[in-house]
């Protein structure tokens, strides 16, 4: 599941024209900032399919308006029911600390927000209500990511995302997992960009749903660079 990542209390220093934290963040700005990862993830696939070597601060900036683009639809799913009736717990314990006499004189404004936040999981409940398992791995912002990376792949390197999604038998264990960079370099530059970049870790089975769901989702759209 894409996550949101936590804040830092202050402003972070700008490095490579990329800030450090944002908001609502669904990226991972530590390690958007990594050059080796960058080198490893990003133009490692990109020349073993004889594409173009990529600009480390054009793709930073690349994700961080995907990044802008899923802060501002707010497309994210809901938080799990066990998660949600954790949080009214919580909430309902400190708003009860806040009406005593010791505190309600001094927290005022986080009683008015707790309330507020009380409304806004009774609507994220609806929500689960009327969906109740959790979006899948081929989830609306799920797709709308993986069709930019797609397009992001395709002006690099001239190709489709095409090749097996498993490894061979015999494979090394830790690999079962994740993509041949040699077999299928797209699906594992777009594998390796969902878990380290987003926080998203999804094994050979689920980038390969995602792959197609997205190619699905676009079809017969001629721009879409998704391959068979």
């Amino acid at each position: 599941m894409i996550k949101k990542h936590k804040l830092a209390n202050k402003p972070m220093p700008f490095v490579g024209g990329i800030p450090q934290s944002r908001v609502g963040s669904i990226v991972d700005y530590k390690a958007l900032n990594n050059k080796a990862l960058f080198n490893s993830i990003v133009t490692k696939p990109i020349t073993e399919a004889g594409g173009t070597k990529p600009n480390m601060v054009v793709f930073q900036n690349f994700i961080e308006t995907i990044n802008l683009n899923a802060i501002i639809s707010g497309n994210f799913a809901p938080p799990s029911k066990e998660g949600m009736a954790r949080f009214e717990k919580l909430a309902s314990e400190l708003l009860k600390m806040l009406e005593t006499r010791e505190f309600e004189n001094h927290y005022q404004h986080l009683w008015h927000e707790l309330h507020m936040a009380r409304g806004a999981t009774k609507n994220l409940k609806e929500k689960r209500e009327a969906e109740p398992r959790a979006k899948s791995i081929t989830s609306d912002l799920k797709i709308k990511i993986c069709t930019h990376l797609s397009r992001w792949w395709y002006s690099h390197t001239k190709k489709k995302i095409t090749g097996t999604y498993d490894n061979k038998p015999g494979a090394e264990p830790e690999y079962y997992n994740t993509q041949n960079i040699r077999m299928n370099p797209g699906a594992f530059f777009i594998q390796q960009v969902f878990g380290e970049y987003f926080g998203d870790r999804m094994n050979n089975k689920q980038i390969k749903d995602l792959i197609v769901a997205t190619k699905k989702a676009h079809t017969p759209v001629k721009a879409v660079i998704i391959g068979d």
